[in-house]
Order: structure tokens, then C-alpha cells, then sequence
């Protein structure tokens, strides 16, 4: 018995052995064909989905169309016009945003911002023909008040009258005045265009119309500045994957001091305060000279347009008066109405990245010190006393303490 059962178990063996390497087969192959099915269907669906979002939404081509018609009726005007309707020099690429309030199109590392919504929005907008000079200053006059909350808008549109008067004759024509007020109803147009001095800042090429163009070399030779995720397949092994993709200290030193410096001067600029609403390791780009640049995901906002987006909210609280987790406002209580005061400065933001962004790896004789100073940083709100005094006197400890650092390792 035992010798047929040891002459038997082989062959069972094996035949067990075939059945599992046949049933494996059978079941690859099935695996292949759903497999196939699925990414087909997944690309069709995703096809679908660009052509619509790109065609019914963006409808970039015929937005060039009734600019261009605008342009040649001279019912618009715009230094780029020539190139973009005429010459057909300009293209402006693919639609890569949409939003209730935005889109946006690109062209390798030129941006065309345009209004949602722009035929209709343009309709219900256009300056009316015969609109005498001085009624349409009156008119962005009070628009630019009550966006930046400016008392004396004199130089602001000097610089606007004079950038857009083509001719340079001093007057503004019907284009121009429709295409300047068309740029300003463009959120974050003003914010932008206020801070053109700035590096850190798109710069305006030109526009044609109600649309903008800006030149945002992070597009092609920029990167994030970081993704708290980090990378996949890194982020299985670590919450901190992202960390080692990230450049050395030293120059990661330098594109906080440039964001350091950005953030200086939007404190207060002109007499009026600016906010990054969305600022984040996304929403910044670094350049390859480590400088830092903004997207408009940023939302760089003046107080008053911060205040403007939340006029509706009737509160009781601050935590009703919340435009973005970065832009919590303070409430009103003997009106009920959301102010313009941030409870949170954007600098306290700034310094939660720098915690994630640098610190973690600072040299040893300076850690402790920029700990220190990193976290008096982030607890700074606006219920302290003497708030634009600390706000100075930590951002110049901060940077001297990174400049001191840079400058003796020969960075």
C-alpha cells in the first residue's frame, strides 16, 4: 500500500499542479480583457469630460472670435490686439482652469486670464458710446475705492490711464475705457497690477479686451514648493517623504527670504493691507534663481475685497466670517457684519510653511534660534497689542538671522 501510494502522489501532485496553472491562466486572460475594457472606457470618459469642460465651459476659440470682432468694431482695444487678431502671433493655448469667477488659459509660460462668464458679463457691463471722460475716471475711481479702500486713487489712475492710452495722447477712447474696466472687474487683476514692482508677482504683458495676459515663468521653469503629501511611492514609507526631494537648506533659506520680502511689503502697500487667502506649498513656485513666485490660486486680496466677499454673511461669531481657512475675518458684533481684519495675519501662515519647509533640517547653531523665532511667528493674530510693530520687528529678526546664516556659509 505504501508503495502505490508514494507511485500515486506524484501524478496527483502534478495534475493539481496543472489544474491551478490552467485555472490562473483562465483567469489572466479574463483579467486582461476587463482590464482592456475598463481603460478604454475610462479614456473615452476622460476625453468626454476635457472636450466638454474645455468647449462648453472655456469656449477659448470663440472667445477669441468676438474679442477680435469687439477689436476690429473698435469697440475694445489693447496692446496685444494687433498680434492676437490680426497677425494670429498670439495662441492661447489650452484651457487649464475654471472656476465660478475665472478661467484661465495657457500657452507655455503665458497666462490668458479672462471673467467667467464673459459674454454675458461683458453685456451687462459695456460703457455706453458718448460716456464722457470724466464720468468713466469718476466711475473706476470709486471702483478702485471700494476694491482697495484707497482714499487718494490719483496715482493709481495716472499709471492705468497711461498704460492703456495706446496713442499716448492723454485721452481714452471708447476701447480703452471698455477694456480697462473689463481688466478691473478680473479678480485678483488689481491686486496683481498694484504690485508689478514685485518679482514675486505675474507680470502683465498685455491685453486685448477683457483679456489679460501675464508672463509666469514657473510654468516652464518652475516648481511647486513643496507637496506635504510627497511623492508617490515615497509617501508609503513616510509622512515626510517630501522632504527629500526638496533642495538644499540654503537655497530653500533664500526663497523664504524672498517670500519674507513679499510679504513685508503687502502688509502694507500704499496704505492698504494685502492677504494671501490661499497660500501654501502648492500655490508658491520657485524659480531656478530660488525666488519665490505666486499662481493666482494664491488669492492675493486687499482687506476691503476681502470684506466685499463676505458683506452678505450676516454673524455672530468669527467663525462665520470665514472666506478661506486663511482668510477668517473678525465679526462685527454691534452690526452683525464681517470686517476686513484678518484674525490671522498671512505672515503666521508663512511661518507654518516655513516650519514644514525649512526648519526641520536648519544647521544646528541656528535652530533653536529659528525655532524661537518661527513660533512667536505663528501665534501672532490681531488681538495682540501692537500688532504692525510685531509684525516689523519679526520679519527683520527672521530674515537678519537667515541672511547672517547665508552670509557666513558662503552660500
Amino acid at each position: 500500500m505504501r508503495l502505490r501510494l508514494r507511485a500515486r502522489c506524484p501524478s496527483v501532485l502534478g495534475e493539481f499542479i496543472l489544474k491551478c496553472l490552467t485555472y490562473i491562466i483562465v483567469a489572466f486572460t479574463l483579467c486582461q480583457r476587463h482590464i482592456c475594457c475598463v481603460l478604454c472606457m475610462t479614456v473615452v470618459v476622460c476625453f468626454l469630460w476635457w472636450a466638454s469642460s474645455d468647449g462648453e465651459k472655456c469656449f477659448g476659440h470663440e472667445l477669441v472670435e468676438h474679442v477680435c470682432q469687439e477689436y476690429k468694431e473698435k469697440n475694445v482695444a489693447g496692446d496685444l490686439c494687433d498680434s492676437l487678431c490680426n497677425e494670429k502671433e498670439i495662441d492661447i493655448g489650452s484651457c487649464t482652469s475654471y472656476s465660478d469667477i475665472l478661467q484661465i488659459f495657457q500657452n507655455g509660460d503665458l497666462m490668458f486670464s479672462v471673467q467667467n462668464d464673459p459674454f454675458h458679463s461683458w453685456l451687462i457691463d459695456s460703457i455706453v458710446e458718448g460716456t464722457k471722460l470724466k464720468h468713466f475716471v469718476f466711475d473706476v475711481d470709486k471702483h478702485i475705492q471700494s476694491e482697495l479702500g484707497l482714499t487718494d486713487t490719483s496715482a493709481l489712475m495716472s499709471r492705468i490711464i497711461g498704460d492703456f492710452d495706446l496713442n499716448k495722447d492723454g485721452n481714452l477712447n471708447l476701447g480703452e475705457a471698455q477694456s480697462i474696466w473689463r481688466l478691473l472687474k478680473q479678480p485678483f487683476f488689481l491686486a496683481f497690477y498694484v504690485f508689478q514692482d514685485s518679482t514675486a508677482v505675474p507680470h502683465l504683458n498685455g491685453s486685448c479686451g477683457g483679456i489679460s495676459i501675464w508672463h509666469r515663468p514657473h510654468l516652464t521653469t518652475g516648481d511647486n514648493l513643496y507637496h506635504s503629501k510627497g511623492p508617490w511611492p515615497l509617501s508609503l514609507f513616510s509622512s515626510h517623504a517630501y522632504r527629500w526631494t526638496l533642495p538644499a537648506w540654503h537655497k530653500r533659506a533664500k526663497v523664504m527670504l524672498s517670500l519674507l520680502e513679499l510679504v513685508e511689503e503687502m502688509y502694507e502697500k500704499n496704505g492698504v493691507r494685502y492677504h494671501l487667502c490661499n497660500v501654501s506649498g502648492l500655490t508658491l513656485y520657485q524659480l531656478p534663481n530660488y525666488e519665490v513666485t505666486l499662481s493666482e490660486e494664491a488669492m492675493m486680496l486687499s482687506s476691503n475685497q476681502v470684506a466685499k466677499r463676505l458683506a452678505n454673511i450676516t454673524c455672530q461669531s468669527s467663525s462665520d466670517c470665514t472666506l478661506t481657512h486663511q482668510c477668517q475675518t473678525v465679526c462685527e458684533l454691534t452690526t452683525g457684519q464681517c470686517t476686513g481684519k484678518l484674525i490671522r495675519p498671512t505672515l503666521a501662515y508663512v511661518c507654518d510653511i516655513m516650519q514644514d519647509y525649512l526648519l526641520f533640517d536648519a544647521p544646528r547653531a541656528l535652530k533653536s534660534t529659528l525655532t524661537r523665532l518661527i513660533h512667536r511667528c505663528q501665534n501672532m493674530s490681531m488681538h495682540l497689542p501692537k500688532l504692525d510693530l510685531l509684525h516689523s520687528v519679526v520679519v527683520v529678526d527672521i530674515k537678519t538671522v537667515l541672511w547672517n546664516t547665508l552670509q557666513y556659509s558662503h552660500a
